[in-house]
């Protein structure tokens, strides 16, 4: 399945609310985190990608987005629908950011899945802290 590369001025609405959904599946009704995840001052910019992969039927199975933060590029909403977990979906769309974005990433991350990020050259950076009820670490990666 190909990964979607698209700007926030690009992304369409249906593609934008299947994205919001899987958003909302993970971390609302899997995690229990209570917050309005739609951020239109970050997801419909045009400085803001949007890396997806969607099923044939149009529905959105992996997702991550990147913006401009502080001189870096910051990765957040990192999600992949239970269905396909453990596929290589988060993979790829790690692997894509990586590729086409160079420079200086960063994220904040759960612990729970700080290996994950290891894998691709991230550093914990500072003390894990707690963020919307779950403990989290701040993570770069340098570009190369």
């Amino acid at each position: 399945m190909p990964i979607k590369r698209l700007a926030g001025d690009v992304i369409s609405a249906p593609q934008l609310a299947t994205v919001l959904g899987l958003r909302a599946e993970v971390f609302v009704v899997e995690q229990g985190i209570i917050a309005n995840d739609l951020d239109p001052a970050i997801d419909c910019l045009a400085t803001t990608m949007h890396y997806a992969v969607f099923a044939e039927d149009g529905e959105a199975l992996a997702y991550l987005r990147t913006y401009p933060y502080e001189g870096a590029r910051k990765i957040g909403r990192v999600v992949t629908a239970a269905s396909v977990r453990g596929t290589g979906l988060g993979v790829a769309l790690m692997e894509a950011v990586i590729s086409a974005e160079p420079g200086l990433l960063v994220l904040s991350g759960q612990l729970s899945v700080e290996g994950f990020y290891e894998r691709f050259g991230f550093i914990r950076v500072g003390d894990p802290y707690v963020e919307e009820g779950i403990d989290h670490v701040w993570m770069e990666r340098l570009g190369h």
